[in-house]
């Protein structure tokens, strides 16, 4: 009989802790979706810089399928004020003979005001 009381008490204590779980794994998400979403200081972020101008420079390669960029961290960008910003960094493409070549690039943007419209002010691929 002791045997059982132990291995009673166990299974109770272990389907609280499961149910007790569960509870704060789905009660958490819940919660979340009834919160407003985060604001960030910086915008737009410097990832959506990157990635506007990663877009920009692929409409002028060759072959845009091939294209290696690398990461968000590795290129630089500039504020020049006004909503303006310089993008510097390189791409790895191949050429129209097929070899892979890396090209410095440069990429002037502006954000129209909504951090969703940007306009290309001007591109230099070398």
């Amino acid at each position: 009989m002791n045997n059982k009381g132990r291995i009673g008490c166990g299974t109770v204590i272990l389907l609280v802790c499961v149910v007790l779980g569960g509870y704060l794994m789905y009660g958490t998400a819940e919660m979340k979706k009834h919160l407003p979403a985060t604001v960030t200081s910086a915008y737009p972020s410097n990832t959506d810089i990157c990635v506007i101008a990663r877009q920009a420079v692929e409409r002028f390669l060759k072959s845009p399928s091939t294209a290696e960029f690398p990461s968000c961290r590795e290129i630089t960008i500039t504020e020049l004020g006004d909503d303006k910003y310089r993008v510097t960094g390189y791409v790895d493409a191949q050429n129209s003979f097929g070899v892979e070549i890396r090209s410095q690039y440069m990429v002037e943007l502006k954000d129209q005001g909504d951090g969703n419209n940007w306009t290309t002010l001007d591109i230099k691929i070398e």
